[in-house]
């Protein structure tokens, strides 16, 4: 098999991740391409998730269990990527999944071209497994030049476990997740990981399974979606200590990311905090320069974040939240429906995954709900 000596190591923080680890681990393990380390980073879990992974060391040696006090994600990432030894990297999330041949698909890639970051297409799956939707990336395949894409590939999904890593872009850079931060970690990692890769091949084909867990009709959000505002602040200034100073590119990286957490505002169960997020976007959205927008922002969607500011009492009033919980009812008991009717057919007609994925896209609007919809 070509590039066969290439080791992948695959990084997974797992926390109380029982119900989907075999799953995940079995997707890695059963690769076409064999030569990798599996690193798990048990975060203190308190389930039975440690014992699976004791069950699966025991069985495959290219397995490395490793086991830390309860100190979140980024952490358990980082001391399994302080271990690794592979070629290249890829970080899983422990409910999530690979899709066949993933790994030789993105190692080949990688090694034809040269790029140092692979990244292929994702579908999303229901807690059963059952296909939702095919998440493709917003440019063609194809192999691109970074520094005339940067923009483009700045806004992609900043999500790791559809990518892959050359490790010396990370080695000789110093590059890990950042701690400090509760939430948008992977957002931070991935723009600091931009800036050093010269080259990136993209793939259409579908390399990982994203796995949607259900949840609560009703969502409801705290102080921590301000935790992006400090993640772009700290890239940002990462990349002007590494000499690159790009108020457009920031501009835009800020536009993008504040505009999906401005939309959470209204379901912060707290009113005064409800109300100091306000205040915090209305504060960081004045800073951003209109002009220095790309064209896809500057219209309507700079108009709506801009009504939902200027109208911001009636934004954040108890009105305006129960509207958008009373949609996303709506649009959760249709995904129900469309789901449940579409297992029924798969059960009587034993239809294959193939041509499952085909006929779903046809009502794939109903299959998905996530929090771009409140």
């Amino acid at each position: 098999m070509k590039y066969k000596t290439k080791k992948i190591s695959i990084i997974i923080p797992v926390y109380n991740a029982q119900e989907y680890l075999s799953k995940n681990i079995e997707s890695i393990l059963q690769q076409s391409h064999q030569n990798l380390e599996l690193i798990l980073v048990d975060d203190g879990s308190k389930d039975d998730s440690a014992s699976l992974m004791r069950y699966y060391g025991e069985r495959d040696s290219r397995i490395k269990n490793l086991f830390q006090e309860n100190s979140g994600a980024p952490t358990a990432r980082n001391y399994g990527l302080s271990i690794a030894s592979g070629d290249y990297i890829q970080f899983i999330d422990s409910d999530d999944y690979l899709a066949e041949d993933a790994l030789l698909s993105m190692l080949t890639t990688a090694e034809d071209t040269g790029a140092d970051i692979v990244m292929g297409s994702y579908d999303t799956v229901d807690d059963a497994g059952v296909f939702l939707k095919k998440i493709s990336l917003p440019i063609e395949a194809g192999l691109y030049n970074r520094k005339e894409t940067q923009q483009i590939f700045s806004l992609i999904p900043p999500m790791p476990g559809n990518k892959m890593v050359r490790a010396s872009v990370l080695r000789e850079n110093n590059l890990e997740f950042a701690p400090f931060l509760k939430q948008a970690q992977d957002l931070n990692f991935y723009l600091k990981v931009l800036l050093f890769a010269d080259k990136i091949a993209v793939l259409d084909e579908v390399v990982y399974h994203y796995r949607v867990r259900s949840g609560s009709i009703s969502h409801t959000y705290s102080l921590v979606i301000l935790e992006t505002i400090k993640s772009i602040e700290d890239a940002e200034q990462f990349y002007a200590e590494n000499g690159v100073e790009n108020e457009e590119l920031f501009t835009n990286i800020k536009f993008f990311h504040y505009t999906f957490q401005l939309q959470k505002v209204p379901q912060i169960e707290n009113k005064l905090d409800r109300r100091k997020a306000l205040k915090t976007f209305q504060v960081e959205f004045a800073k951003l320069r209109r002009e220095n927008l790309i064209k896809d922002f500057q219209g309507k969607k700079y108009f709506i974040n801009h009504a939902k500011l200027m109208f911001g009492n009636l934004f954040i009033s108890n009105t305006y939240g129960n509207y958008q919980r009373k949609k996303a009812k709506k649009i959760k008991l249709v995904n129900h429906f469309f789901k449940k009717e579409w297992r029924k057919l798969h059960e009587r007609n034993h239809i294959s995954w193939r041509k499952r994925n085909s006929l779903v896209s046809l009502n794939e609007s109903c299959f998905q709900t996530t929090d771009a919809d409140l």
